[in-house]
């Protein structure tokens, strides 16, 4: 299927910040209310490839606030308070335990997805539209055609191209797909995260030839205690994952 040269800038769009960082986190989508659609979109084809986190969200505030849709440019400059978005508290929590450079979560989480001097982590999504949940598909368009595309872009000038031990953590499934086929080890790829279990979901680590991935139930606000049971653990096992990767390529 082809696919229009407006949707095509946006499922080439790879997501926010460094070129070589040191944590990749894989979500679902870009959150947006409906009546918002719109207008991100039309802010969204003028992003490059790589954006900056920080810079993005004031701009796509500032073009609601433009638009009238003041709750939304509400929603999105908050995003950037600690704490506020829970998808980024994981990812700032999980980062200031795996880069242990000294900096608080609430450091990491101001830092997350920024291309400046202290960026060391990316934020992108399996999905290229922004939508208020994963079940939307946008009335119209191929949902189907344009995750495939989004998937294959990913696969090709995310994933590919990152060093060795480079930890992809993600929210949405598995990564198989974007990163290839894990390495077994014994019978099984994945192994599940000590203390991680709840209800029937948990965290497992599996490592491809190059790379660590590390699945995570999707994060949701009200979680942070749960993930203080087991994140030191998740980092823990990972860093032996990637300590496997680098010793290969010695």
């Amino acid at each position: 299927m082809t696919i229009s040269a407006d949707d095509r800038t946006l499922v080439d769009f790879l997501g926010y910040g460094p070129t070589t960082p040191e944590l990749v986190f894989l979500g679902y989508d870009e959150y947006c209310e409906i009546p918002a659609i719109a207008t991100n979109l039309r802010a969204r084809r003028t992003f490059p490839a790589r954006h900056d986190k920080n810079v993005a969200t004031n701009d796509l505030a500032a073009a609601f606030e433009v638009a009238g849709l003041l709750d939304q440019a509400h929603a999105f400059r908050s995003a950037l308070g600690f704490g506020t978005e829970p998808t980024w508290t994981f990812a700032a929590m999980f980062s200031a335990r795996f880069l242990d450079r000294g900096f608080s979560w609430k450091q990491e989480y101001e830092f997350l997805g920024t291309r400046g001097p202290e960026g060391r982590t990316f934020l992108t999504e399996r999905y290229p539209l922004p939508r208020p949940s994963h079940r939307y598909d946008h009335p119209g368009r191929n949902a189907r055609a344009l995750t495939l595309e989004r998937r294959a872009t990913l696969k090709r000038e995310l994933f590919a191209p990152l060093g060795p031990g480079v930890v992809v953590v993600s929210y949405a499934g598995r990564p198989s797909d974007v990163l290839g086929p894990m390495q077994r080890n014994g019978r099984r790829a994945w192994e599940p995260i000590q203390g991680s279990h709840r209800k029937k979901d948990f965290a497992e680590v599996a490592r491809t030839r190059c790379h660590v991935a590390l699945r995570v139930p999707f994060p949701r606000k009200g979680h942070e205690e749960w993930w203080e049971q087991w994140l030191d653990i998740a980092v823990e096992t990972t860093k032996k994952r990637q300590a496997e990767i680098l010793q290969t390529i010695k």
